[in-house]
């Protein structure tokens, strides 16, 4: 195979990349922290692709879920402000202003830290149901649910495992939001296509469980799956095949490309054939 044609694959890819929405266009999500244990955790789902992208946990300092027409840039600036020990008001407020985005109406955020309340914002362009609201050390939010009942459900579950641990808390609330129909987009039995759940321990460089899940037969119940299996082997880690939020697509992409090229250059450089030892002495001396 020629390079040429090796790049073909990464040039369709990219092109696909291109294609795709840039916003996560509904979900609903609840994050937390634990102020004993220092943990800080999100999760989330949506009847689309890729709902992972709507957040970021900043371990010992908080997270942060940027819903609806997804604000990458915001979610790490508001990720990096509770990083440096502002409260999740303080983080949120710069990126409310005209001058930071002139779209705010269609923008969802919610924060918390370790300072008691959450915080939240609602664009009144998000689509209906929407809403959110935070309590201390604890936010939801969400947009395109079926009504009003998932955000309350996901609240109440949350709350109702108190003592469990974090992880445990998360999960529990975002299938009480699938049990209630989620997505307005999905059929009310599938309630998403997509999910996922982050927890960071105080002391991690990045989440201790970081895991996603794909499925049009609905993503939680597969979440449930994977963390149900991880515990039963102390793991908790990302499959490659749903794109896991730590190396996300850029990154796939770098390494296909890293590989490919590298197949081409093994092709240019590898040294001629070598003819039989015999064949050389019957040929005798070059004259």
């Amino acid at each position: 195979m020629s390079w040429s044609r090796s790049f073909v694959p990464v040039l369709l890819i990219a092109s696909s990349l291109a294609a795709m929405p840039r916003s996560a266009q509904a979900t609903w999500s609840v994050i937390a922290v634990d102020p004993e244990t220092r943990e800080v955790g999100a999760a989330g789902a949506t009847c689309g692709p890729f709902v992972w992208m709507i957040a970021q946990v900043e371990p010992d300092a908080g997270a942060v879920v940027s819903l609806f027409a997804t604000n990458v840039g915001a979610r790490k600036d508001i990720a990096a402000a509770l990083g440096e020990g502002e409260s999740p008001e303080a983080a949120l407020e710069p990126v409310l202003v005209a001058d930071y985005d002139d779209e705010l109406g269609i923008r969802q955020y919610a924060v918390v830290g370790f300072d008691g309340l959450g915080a939240v914002y609602t664009g009144d362009e998000c689509d209906d149901w929407k809403g959110a609201f935070a309590e201390d050390y604890m936010a939801v939010a969400g947009n395109t649910l079926v009504s009003e009942l998932v955000l309350g459900e996901v609240a109440l579950a949350y709350q109702a495992a108190q003592g469990e641990p974090l992880a445990d808390r998360l999960l529990a609330a975002l299938e009480a939001g699938a049990a209630q129909g989620g997505d307005s987009r999905c059929d009310p039995e599938v309630a998403a296509e997509s999910a996922f759940l982050f927890v960071a321990q105080p002391d991690d460089g990045r989440p201790t469980i970081d895991l996603t899940a794909s499925s049009k037969d609905g993503a939680v119940a597969a979440l449930r799956d994977k963390y149900d299996g991880g515990k039963r082997r102390n793991l908790h880690c990302s499959s490659a095949g749903d794109l896991p939020s730590g190396l996300g697509l850029l990154g796939l992409l770098g390494i296909l490309g890293l590989l490919l090229r590298r197949r081409a250059e093994i092709r240019l450089t590898a040294p001629a054939p070598r003819s039989h030892p015999a064949a050389a002495r019957a040929e005798g001396p070059a004259p």
